[in-house]
């Protein structure tokens, strides 16, 4: 994996933990795998990966469609714990419960 030193790397500012992690799991310096592209989020920069300006790490759940299709390839077979995500889904956009939530995520969320 040494050419991963040389190769321009992705990242995401929303998620300044991956690089670092990905390195520490397989053995390497993180400092040596900063990311050489940021950008603000982290569809911005799989979408940057798609366009071939380098690679990437990210939580597989993101890609799996696109690595699935060839879209994107994995650079290493091994995976990596990267944190955990919930979503809610409901069968009824309109009902009682889900205005209730989103009201409660809105108030969350601040001004």
């Amino acid at each position: 994996m040494a050419w991963l030193a040389a190769a321009p790397r992705i990242g995401a500012r929303s998620r300044p933990d991956l690089w670092p992690g990905w390195a520490r799991a397989h053995g390497m310096e993180a400092r040596a795998l900063a990311p050489t592209l940021e950008l603000d989020n982290t569809v911005l920069a799989i979408q940057a990966a798609i366009q071939g300006l380098g690679v990437l790490v990210v939580p597989e759940a993101f890609v799996a469609a696109m690595a699935g299709h060839g879209t994107l390839q994995r650079i290493h077979s091994a995976s990596i714990g990267t944190g955990a995500y919930a979503f809610a889904a409901g069968r009824q956009r309109a009902s009682p419960r889900v205005e209730l939530f989103t009201r409660w995520l809105v108030q969350r969320g601040g001004p």
